[in-house]
């Protein structure tokens, strides 16, 4: 065993993590080549490990690859974080990977390779469909079963004090076929305390600027009626 660390408690920091591009999929491309042959590099139990098939989509801050466990034969995604973000930005979202991941229409998060500032999340992979190619002809019990799925998997995160923040389609994997659902992308979530927090900031701010915005203002007008005064008749 070479000197990778294995992480399953989110106790080592990490850098932070987008949600793939799902128009980006497709066969390694170079660039995506070069990417992986760094991480591999920096990384090199996961050559142990995995067989790297094809890359499933590229983020802003990560490339997530299809690859296949080589004594097993399951299929995984591998998200390889560019480390280029504080490290501390990515704990969060395993924490709540690890602690509500793998129930309620969450998506699981085996486990998380850390090694010279690269990481890489190791979660099942998720074979979904595209939500433009079913959006066209979804009837109404469709769409009740997909929202009352979502909001499952939503209901699950509240109870745990956290919001998501980032709800959309592309976070939300349908697998039509089989009627599953993943929730995924948890790299802006939040504790709902820190949200609230950060509102009353935000609102304590604007409230600031609102008040020196309407000074600035009275004092224009009052400028203006003490000039008009001053002029001759």
């Amino acid at each position: 065993m070479n000197s990778s660390k294995i992480v399953l408690n989110t106790s080592a920091s990490f850098s932070s993590l987008r949600i793939e591009n799902p128009k980006k999929a497709g066969p390694l491309t170079k660039e995506s080549e070069n990417n992986l042959k760094l991480f591999l590099t920096n990384i090199p139990l996961i050559d142990q490990l995995f067989t790297i098939q094809t890359m499933v989509g590229e983020g802003t801050f990560s490339k997530v690859y299809k690859a296949k466990h080589n004594q097993s034969q399951i299929e995984f995604a591998l998200k390889c974080v560019i480390p280029t973000i504080k490290p501390s930005r990515i704990i969060p979202e395993l924490r709540y990977l690890r602690d509500m991941g793998g129930d309620s229409n969450i998506i699981e998060i085996k486990t998380c390779l850390f090694e010279s500032g690269y990481t890489i999340i190791v979660m099942p992979y998720f074979q979904h469909d595209r939500f433009g190619e079913y959006i066209k002809d979804m009837d109404q019990n469709e769409i009740k079963d997909y929202m009352r799925n979502l909001l499952i998997a939503l209901r699950k995160v509240h109870q745990h004090a956290v919001i998501h923040r980032d709800i959309k389609p592309n976070n939300f994997l349908y697998n039509r076929t089989e009627r599953r659902f993943a929730l995924v992308d948890f790299g802006l979530a939040q504790l709902e305390a820190d949200v609230l927090k950060a509102s009353k900031t935000i609102n304590r701010v604007n409230s600031n600027m609102i008040q020196i915005q309407n000074k600035k203002t009275e004092t224009k007008i009052l400028s203006r009626i003490a000039s008009s005064q001053s002029e001759p008749n």
